[in-house]
């Protein structure tokens, strides 16, 4: 009887996991769908067309998403084979012109225009991703990321986690963002990626290609310092907090043109006052155009809230 009842609860428990990845899977297809509709619409009025559109606009975003560019973009152009050239505005006067693709090996290949800047990324299959012909490498020091961790609230059993990009002001130097007063910094929570070696110098590459290659080397590690969360959403979030700046990534590729590597920082602050039915967190991204963190980096932010109901 007991091993009936084992049994009975394993395929419980599997059928829930399953149901629990269906209803994601879903989730994501309705919101790519939608998503693509909303695109299309400001596109064009063809009935015809729109119809043509819809399932390689909701296929691209899936892509695109997959390489972690979840900023808003727009239809530019479609050619005769109805491939999809997308726009993504960084500021009135620059803009990356996106084109994103799967070949039949599985990779999934961008090629991004930045006025006269043009650059092919791939993410092959098997994990690799090459820039403009160079594979990004990734370069470990003897750091290694604290194992303590100072976000010592439990979280009860029926919570829920939410995640949000933000803009935090500046300070007056320009050289750090300005933590709200209520917020303590943990330093112990804190983050810093290796190295990440880019192959081309930061001049030479379009800011949304900077911001996909960056957030895929990060996102991992930092998954372990915002709990919680898959590092599929801690990529999806810091994508989101930098296409809130990028003209902060316009300034760090002016000032540090010629560099070919690039490392990132992430610092955590929690609200005075977290328990364990409702707590917030901080975190102030840094983005570094070169291995050694210093002069003044590319600045994002994002905050997490655990509540139990």
């Amino acid at each position: 009887m007991k091993k009936f009842i084992s049994m009975f609860l394993a395929i419980l428990m599997v059928s829930m996991t399953f149901s629990s990845s269906l209803a994601v899977s879903c989730s994501e297809e309705i919101e790519n769908k939608s998503n693509a509709l909303t695109i299309i619409d400001k596109y064009t009025n063809n009935e015809v067309l729109k119809q043509r559109l819809e399932k390689t606009v909701s296929s691209d975003l899936d892509l695109l998403k997959k390489v972690n560019l979840y900023g808003d973009v727009e239809i530019f152009d479609v050619n005769n084979k109805g491939d999809v050239v997308y726009k993504y505005e960084i500021n009135e006067e620059i803009t990356d012109y996106i084109n994103v693709s799967e070949n039949d090996g599985g990779d999934i290949v961008l090629n991004v225009r930045e006025g006269e800047l043009e650059n092919e990324l791939i993410y092959k299959g098997d994990g690799r991703i090459i820039l403009d012909g160079h594979e990004v490498e990734i370069l470990y020091d003897n750091q290694e990321l604290s194992k303590d961790t100072a976000i010592a609230v439990p979280m009860r059993a029926g919570g829920r986690v939410s995640t949000y990009p933000m803009t935090l002001p500046l300070n007056s130097s320009k050289t750090d963002q300005v933590i709200p007063t209520n917020f303590k910094h943990v330093p112990s929570s804190d983050y810093t990626s290796p190295t990440l070696t880019l192959g081309s110098t930061l001049g030479s590459i379009a800011v949304s290609v900077l911001i996909s290659v960056v957030v895929a080397a990060v996102s991992g590690g930092l998954a372990a310092v915002i709990a919680g969360v898959t590092s599929a959403v801690v990529g999806g979030l810091v994508s989101q907090a930098y296409s809130l700046v990028d003209e902060r990534i316009l300034i760090l590729k002016s000032t540090y043109p010629n560099e070919k590597y690039v490392r990132f920082t992430s610092r955590t602050y929690a609200k005075n006052g977290n328990d364990s039915i409702y707590s917030e967190w901080i975190y102030s991204f840094a983005l570094y155009g070169n291995s050694a963190c210093r002069g003044v980096p590319a600045f994002a932010a994002a905050k997490k809230i655990l509540q139990t109901t």
